[in-house]
């Protein structure tokens, strides 16, 4: 009887966990997302695809520096086919001032089932506001999943 080889993915034993502090490009719309690229967090580099489950963005704001300002954050796709980024979700990200008991403000973007995101595909962030217009306006980014290999 001949092998019989599985060709559905599988996840491998090797995490993607990516934690990154940017500066993002300002947008002010979906319309600059292709004139004013996105900060490009993570590219899938497996030839199955990646599987992108948690996106979080915090602000990073400490006691020091204590203004975030309200802004939009922008969650891009860079299609490697098509060569060219879109905008796949938004989200505001509310204005605080940072103290002892007030946290930076946080956005969470969980995948139920998986971003799955095939081999040379992008996730880049942009925002309305960044740390040109002073205060704590960078952005502090992880990013969970894990990657699809054929066993």
């Amino acid at each position: 009887m001949p092998a019989t080889i599985n060709k559905q993915p599988v996840f491998t034993n090797s995490p993607i966990l990516v934690s990154r502090i940017v500066d993002p490009p300002i947008n002010t719309g979906t319309v600059g997302i292709t004139a004013l690229p996105p900060t490009t967090l993570f590219t899938s580099n497996d030839t199955f695809g990646s599987l992108i489950e948690r996106v979080t963005v915090s602000a990073t704001g400490d006691t020091t520096v204590t203004t975030v300002n309200a802004k939009l954050i922008y969650l891009c796709i860079y299609d490697d086919i098509q060569t060219s980024w879109s905008l796949y979700k938004t989200a505001a990200m509310p204005a605080r001032t940072i103290s002892d008991t007030t946290t930076n403000p946080e956005i969470e973007w969980v995948f139920t089932g998986g971003l799955l995101l095939p081999l040379n595909y992008r996730l880049g962030i942009a925002a309305s506001v960044n740390s040109n217009s002073g205060n704590a306006n960078q952005l502090a980014i992880t990013i969970e999943g894990s990657s699809y290999t054929q066993v």
